[in-house]
């Protein structure tokens, strides 16, 4: 069985080129036991709530992308919405939050503060943290160092192998996508080498970042399947071992979950 550990069914539905049963009769003929699904804002945040209501193995997140424009009036709204969802255990972290530098015209400082805020609201809840991370690390790891949190998971990680072993040496777990697969990706894929088989997660981060050999389409969960071979591969292991060493991070890390 196989874990997508970070996916946006919202955005895939959105697309209008699969229905929520195609989805997930894709996931059962992958063997796709369990998927998160990531809040963004307040609103997808409290989507995710109510399409992981009803639906088994299929779990949520909720937060504020730091790509997301933010009016300081919604701060109270924000926090409101993370504290509701954190009540429901079908909630397993915060996320995702972060910080992201890649593209110009994004307030840094701004970025930097409600990062901060956000980790504040999941040590209240007791909950991880699922970090967006984007030409941004020193301060990244800076802000989560502050913040005292041990439970934390850096999702699609773009590092290098060095950027991997200062989020492990942090005991701290990372997260690969479909961009392991693409050819070159040597950086990226070095780090999924050196990372250790208690760290190591699997996500798509559907409906972006298909995987060869789909590479180019819309990604989809139950494509999390080739990002498991491509690695399994990489570091020689069985790739039935490999999702299990994944599945024991994930349960491990996300303590509301039952697997």
């Amino acid at each position: 069985m196989f874990i997508d550990s970070h996916c946006h069914f919202d955005g895939i539905l959105e697309e209008g080129k699969f229905s929520e049963s195609q989805l997930f009769d894709q996931l059962r003929e992958q063997r796709v036991n369990t998927a998160v699904q990531i809040g963004t804002d307040i609103e997808s945040s409290l989507w995710s709530k109510d399409f992981a209501a009803d639906k088994d193995n299929i779990y949520y997140t909720a937060g504020l992308h730091p790509e997301y424009r933010f009016e300081t009036s919604l701060t109270e709204e924000l926090l409101r919405t993370i504290a509701s969802c954190a009540a429901d255990k079908k909630c397993i972290a915060v996320g995702e939050i972060g910080l992201d530098y890649h593209y110009e015209g994004f307030d840094r400082e701004s970025q930097r503060g409600l990062l901060e805020l956000q980790l504040d609201a999941a040590k209240k809840a007791g909950l991880p943290v699922v970090i967006h991370s984007r030409d941004s690390m020193d301060d990244t790891l800076a802000i989560l160092d502050n913040a005292g949190l041990s439970q934390v998971l850096f999702h699609c990680f773009g590092g290098s192998r060095d950027d991997a072993r200062r989020v492990i040496e942090r005991g701290w777990y990372i997260s690969f996508a479909g961009n392991l697969t693409f050819k070159k990706a040597v950086d990226l894929q070095q780090a999924a080498e050196y990372t250790p088989s208690d760290r190591i997660l699997f996500e798509t981060d559907a409906p972006y970042l298909a995987p060869v050999p789909v590479r180019g389409t819309l990604n989809v969960p139950a494509n999390v399947r080739h990002t498991y071979a491509f690695a399994a591969q990489l570091r020689k292991a069985a790739i039935e071992e490999l999702a299990g060493c994944a599945a024991r991070n994930f349960a491990t890390l996300f303590e509301r979950t039952k697997l």
